[in-house]
C-alpha cells in the first residue's frame, strides 16, 4: 500500500500518530514528515519515535520528499502547513501527481485560493478540504435532517461559536495573529463553520451577498501593563502564562516561547477577535454568524428554523432537538460523542480521504467548498472595513 507525505510539524504530529495509532488499520504509512524550520526537527524525530514511526524521515522541504519518494512509494500529500504556504505546495503535490489533504482553510488570500481550484480543475487526483465538521457525526446527522425535508424549507440558521481563553492565545501570541498569515481571524478560524452552513442549505439556494461587523475589542489597550507576563502584577490575569510550564506542553513545537511570553494585550496581532456575519442566500432566506475570541461558555450551537420544523443544539454536549410544528412533538438525537475539538471528525476525514483514494471516488469537502466558505470568509472581512454590503460576485472565480 503506498504511504503518504506529511508537510508542516504542527497539526502534522497529530495527524502522524493517528495514522500511527488508531487509523493504522488504513495501511498508510508516513513516509516523510516535512518542516522547513529545522531547528524543531530533533523535537519532531522524538515524537515520531514515540508514536512508533521510527521510519518516518523528518525532511526539509516537500521538493525533496517528493524526490526520494515517487508516486508509487507516495502516493499522497497532506498539506498542514501554514495558510500562506497552501498554494504553492499543493500545486507542486498535484504537479508531481500526488493526490493531495489540504487543511482549512484553502488559503490566506483570494488569489492563491483561486490557483488552487483551477489547478484542482485539471487533475484527475483527490483533493480533499479539511473541513472536519463535516465529518463529525453530530453534523452529519443535522444535515441527514435537513436534507430530509424535515424542517422545510431552511428560513434561518443561526451559528456561534465562542473560545475559550486559552485557544483565544492562538490568535494573539502564535503565527494565526497576523492578517498576512491567516486571510484572517474568520477565514482560518471559522471557514468551516462557514462550510457548514452552506452545507446544511445545498439543493435550497446559494448564497448571494454578506453583511459582517467585527472589531478588536476584547483586547483592549492597556499601557499600564507589562510587556511581559513575569513582569506583570496582575496575578488572576486570566490570560497570564508560565513559560516554564509552557516549555514541556504536547504543542511545544509550534509555539513562540517569546511570544507566549508576552502580555497578551501588547502583541501585534492584527485579526479581529469578535465579528458577525450577515448571508443572504438566493432564495431570501439567511443566516447568522458569530464567533467571539473567549467566552465563559466555550461551544459551538446551532439553531435552524424550518418552515416546518425547529431545530437546536450544542456540539459540546453531542446532541440536538427537533421541534415539529404541527404535531408539536419534540425528539431528541444524540450524536453519541461528545466534543473532541471537533466532534469526531479528525478520524472521519483522514478515513474519507484515503477511501476516495483506494475507491476512485469524490470526497465529501471539495475544493469548490473550500474556495466558497473563504470567498464569505473574504467577502465578511472586506464588509467590515468598508461598512457595506458585499455581493460575492466581486469575488471572480475563473
Amino acid at each position: 500500500m503506498p504511504g503518504t507525505i506529511i508537510v508542516g510539524a504542527g497539526r502534522g504530529l497529530a495527524f502522524a500518530k493517528m495514522l500511527n495509532g488508531e487509523l493504522k488499520n488504513l495501511n498508510r504509512k508516513v513516509l516523510a514528515l516535512v518542516d522547513i524550520n529545522r531547528a524543531v526537527h530533533p523535537k519532531v524525530r522524538q515524537r515520531l519515535d514515540t508514536y512508533g514511526a521510527a521510519e518516518t524521515l523528518v525532511m526539509n522541504s516537500l521538493s525533496e520528499a517528493l524526490g526520494k519518494f515517487g508516486p508509487e512509494e507516495a502516493d499522497s500529500v497532506m498539506v498542514v502547513a501554514s495558510n500562506k504556504a497552501h498554494a504553492a505546495l499543493t500545486l507542486e503535490a498535484l504537479a508531481a501527481g500526488r493526490h493531495v489533504f489540504l487543511e482549512k482553510p484553502i488559503a490566506a488570500d483570494w488569489a492563491d485560493a483561486v490557483a488552487i481550484a483551477s489547478a484542482a480543475a485539471q487533475t484527475d487526483r483527490v483533493l480533499q478540504l479539511g473541513f472536519v465538521l463535516r465529518y463529525s457525526s453530530f453534523y452529519r446527522k443535522i444535515r441527514e435532517i435537513a436534507a430530509s425535508g424535515k424542517l422545510g424549507q431552511i428560513v434561518m440558521i443561526q451559528v456561534n461559536e465562542r473560545l475559550d481563553l486559552g485557544h483565544s492565545n492562538t490568535y494573539r501570541r502564535a503565527w494565526r495573529r497576523k492578517q498576512a498569515a491567516t486571510g484572517g481571524f474568520l477565514n482560518e478560524k471559522c471557514s468551516h463553520d462557514l462550510d457548514i452552513i452552506c452545507w446544511l442549505k445545498q439543493g435550497q439556494a446559494v448564497p448571494l451577498e454578506v453583511f459582517s461587523y467585527g472589531g478588536m475589542e476584547l483586547f483592549p489597550p492597556k499601557p499600564e501593563a507589562s510587556e511581559k507576563c513575569a513582569d506583570c502584577k496582575d496575578m488572576t490575569c486570566p490570560f497570564r502564562r508560565d513559560i516554564d510550564k509552557l516549555a514541556n506542553l504536547e504543542f511545544d513545537l509550534s509555539i513562540d516561547l517569546n511570544m507566549q511570553a508576552s502580555c497578551t494585550f501588547k502583541t501585534d496581532a492584527d485579526v479581529l477577535n469578535h465579528q458577525s456575519v450577515i448571508i443572504r442566500f438566493s432564495d431570501g432566506t439567511q443566516a447568522v454568524f458569530t464567533i467571539t475570541a473567549y467566552s465563559g461558555d466555550p461551544d459551538r450551537d446551532i439553531i435552524i428554523h424550518g418552515s416546518e420544523a425547529y431545530l437546536a443544539g450544542k456540539l459540546n454536549e453531542g446532541s440536538f432537538y427537533v421541534t415539529d410544528y404541527r404535531s408539536k412533538k419534540r425528539e431528541v438525537f444524540s450524536s453519541g460523542i461528545l466534543n473532541d475539538q471537533h466532534g469526531g471528525g479528525d478520524d472521519g476525514v483522514l478515513r474519507e480521504f484515503f477511501e476516495c483514494i483506494d475507491n476512485g471516488t469524490k470526497p465529501a469537502a471539495t475544493v469548490a467548498d473550500g474556495l466558497l466558505s473563504s470567498q464569505l470568509a473574504f467577502a465578511a472581512d472586506k464588509s467590515v472595513r468598508e461598512g457595506r454590503k458585499i455581493s460575492l460576485s466581486e469575488f471572480e472565480i475563473f
